[in-house]
């Protein structure tokens, strides 16, 4: 998802959709396909939801090679009126709402290299179709998907678009569900991730808690490896009856003026299905050189100071690219580059030298356009590490970009 400032590639219809083109897919392309699929469709079995599996048999999606969009598409109109269309990549936020809001799933149609096999950073058709898709076929969870996409676009007015994309996040992507006395997958990152598969459900580190609608959307969560949290559903039916019956407004409201919930963070209201150790994420952070903090009690979580007003208007001033957004209470610059070449070297430069201090941009990239929000959850607003990252990403911007 992006921004509705985002402007639509050339060649992108008005809803941002291009053609599949399923007959430009090479031999090699073809076998990426077959081979993730049948290294999935071998473990899942035991490990995922019964309607997962039941979705891909219902759309035929054991024939070997990439699937094509419009046969699919014949088979989720008869099961469910659902579709799937082709996109060039990430769209602004509100046709991505406006799409589930019809009933449309949007999807990349490039699939990943034989070096990024275990992991890339922008999801590709493997995981849009084989990840999501099958699932689209059972009629509770599809309905949940178009009440989403509703919900989005009523988001949007409300400035709330980071609380509601932390929902899709443990549940559309990383969600587990109770299935008897078992848990189980359901989660398309989950779901089309090997390693994942199996560390959600197995492995001593995670935590394993119980759904909670406003808990969840204060959660941070993690984009760069596996999760620290995992939040358990207890069925489709819940999940729709508490998205369509909550009024959201006020939610937003309560969760605008409270602090962010670290990923790890296990709170005394939670219901735990199991107490992660993190070793995990310990391990990981010890391995690249970062001093790992373990748990903040939550009777006293870290507080950054946020920028006073005049603080504020005095870091405007240093910083003339930058504007502040009030609804994301955050720094804000847009970038237009020669090409996306262009544009993923900066990006990659920002994202290290962020690294060192462990304060991250949020971004959107479509093509050669890159837009950069930057604000300190811990702080509820902008703080000096906003300003100190800024003048990085002043520094690395080329000369002469917008």
């Amino acid at each position: 998802m992006a921004e509705a400032t985002s402007e639509r590639p050339e060649g992108a219809a008005a809803d941002w959709t291009i053609p599949q083109e399923w007959e430009r897919y090479t031999a090699a392309e073809h076998a990426m396909w077959d081979y993730l699929f049948e290294r999935q469709a071998s473990m899942l079995p035991e490990r995922v939801v019964p309607e997962f599996m039941d979705g891909l048999n219902v759309l035929r999606m054991t024939r070997k090679g990439i699937p094509r969009f419009d046969e699919l598409s014949e088979r989720l109109m008869k099961a469910t009126g659902w579709q799937v269309v082709a996109v060039p990549g990430l769209v602004p936020e509100k046709v991505f709402f406006e799409h589930l809001a019809n009933r449309r799933f949007v999807a990349g149609r490039f699939i990943r290299t034989p070096e990024q096999r275990d992991y890339l950073k922008e999801p590709d058709i493997f995981h849009d179709v084989f990840g999501h898709v099958p699932l689209l076929a059972n009629p509770v969870f599809a309905d949940y998907m178009q009440a989403y996409g509703k919900g989005g676009l009523r988001a949007d007015g409300f400035g709330s678009l980071t609380s509601l994309a932390r929902l899709y996040w443990y549940t559309v992507e990383f969600g587990l569900i109770r299935h008897g006395d078992a848990l189980k997958l359901y989660g398309a990152g989950i779901v089309s991730s090997y390693g994942e598969s199996v560390f959600a459900l197995d492995d001593a580190s995670p935590n394993r808690l119980g759904f909670d609608l406003k808990r969840i959307m204060k959660t941070h969560y993690r984009i760069d490896d596996y999760q620290q949290s995992y939040f358990v559903i207890d069925s489709f039916e819940d999940l729709l009856r508490q998205t369509v019956e909550t009024d959201f407004a006020p939610l937003y409201a309560q969760i605008r003026n409270e602090a962010p919930i670290p990923t790890d963070t296990v709170l005394p209201s939670d219901r735990v299905y199991h107490r992660g150790t993190q070793a995990y994420a310990r391990a990981k952070a010890e391995a690249s050189g970062r001093f790992f903090l373990g748990k903040v009690p939550v009777s006293e979580p870290v507080k950054v100071a946020p920028l006073t007003t005049v603080q504020r208007s005095e870091a405007l001033a240093a910083l003339p690219a930058w504007t502040y957004d009030k609804n994301r209470r955050a720094f804000y610059r847009k970038l237009t580059f020669k090409d996306f070449s262009a544009a993923f070297g900066v990006m990659t430069r920002i994202a290290l030298e962020a690294e060192k201090t462990d304060h991250h941009p949020e971004w959107t990239n479509v093509y050669n356009r890159l837009e950069i929000w930057l604000t300190t959850h811990d702080a509820g607003d902008v703080s000096d590490k906003d300003i100190k990252l800024a003048k990085v990403i002043d520094a690395l911007a080329p000369q002469g970009a917008e």
